[in-house]
C-alpha cells in the first residue's frame, strides 16, 4: 500500500484539526468528507481535499477508504463503527467513545473480532513528558493523585444535553480519567456527586456545571 486512502465523517470543530494533519501527510490520501449537512463538506472539502458527501454509505461505496476517522457527537457512535468494521475499515475515532458505557464495550468487542486497527483520540497520551513522567512514578508507590477540569459552557446545544453529551465527566474530564488510567490503570469508585445550577439562558440545560 503506497498511501492509505483515509475518509472523515464529522467535519466539526475539532475535525478541523485531524483535517489539517491528514492534508500534509504523504502518507494518507484524503478521498472524502461526509456530513450530514453537505455544505460543510463542501466547505471542508474544498480546503482540505477529498469529494464531499452527505450520505456515510455512499461515500464508502465510492471511496473505498482504507480506513476512517470519526469525528461525530457522543450519541452517534455505535452503529457507525459496527457499520466501518463489517466493512473491514480501520478506524479512528475522536473522544469520548460514545455517551454511555455499554456502546464501547460493542466496539472494542468487534474491533477485536476483526483484528482490525483502531485508535482514539485522546492526545494527551501523546504528550512528549508523559514518558518522563513514567520513569519519574515507575519505582514510587503513588498515594494521592489530583485531577482537575475547569472550562467555560460550550455554545454548541448538543454540549448541554446529557444525552447528547454525556456531560463535562465523559466529554471534557474524560482526558482525566484516561490520563490517570494510562498512570496508575484502573480505579474503583467509592462513590461520586454532581449538581446543576439553574441557567437563565439554557433553561433545558441537564448537565451538570460541577462534578466530584
Amino acid at each position: 500500500m503506497d498511501r492509505l486512502r483515509v475518509a472523515l465523517i464529522g467535519p466539526g470543530f475539532i475535525a478541523q484539526r485531524h483535517l489539517e494533519v491528514l492534508s500534509t501527510e504523504p502518507g494518507a490520501e484524503l478521498v472524502g468528507i461526509s456530513s450530514r449537512s453537505l455544505s460543510k463538506a463542501e466547505t471542508a472539502a474544498r480546503r482540505f481535499g477529498g469529494r464531499p458527501y452527505d450520505d456515510i454509505e455512499r461515500m464508502l461505496d465510492a471511496e473505498r477508504p482504507d480506513a476512517v476517522w470519526v469525528c461525530v457527537t457522543p450519541d452517534a457512535h455505535g452503529a457507525l463503527e459496527l457499520g466501518l468494521i463489517e466493512r473491514g475499515i480501520h478506524l479512528f475515532v475522536e473522544k469520548p467513545l460514545a455517551a454511555d458505557a455499554a456502546t464501547p464495550e460493542r466496539i472494542s468487542a468487534a474491533v477485536d473480532a476483526a483484528g482490525l486497527v483502531a485508535g482514539v483520540a485522546y492526545h494527551w497520551r501523546a504528550m512528549d513528558t508523559l514518558t518522563e513522567l513514567e520513569d519519574v512514578i515507575a519505582n514510587r508507590q503513588v498515594k494521592l493523585l489530583n485531577g482537575h477540569w475547569h472550562d467555560n459552557l460550550p455554545g454548541v446545544a448538543w454540549w448541554r444535553d446529557l444525552a447528547t453529551s454525556g456531560g463535562q465527566m465523559v466529554e471534557q474530564a474524560t482526558h482525566l480519567v484516561d490520563l490517570s488510567r494510562r498512570l496508575l490503570g484502573e480505579a474503583t469508585v467509592v462513590t461520586a456527586t454532581a449538581d446543576l445550577h439553574p441557567h437563565p439562558d439554557f433553561p433545558d440545560m441537564d448537565v451538570p456545571d460541577v462534578s466530584t
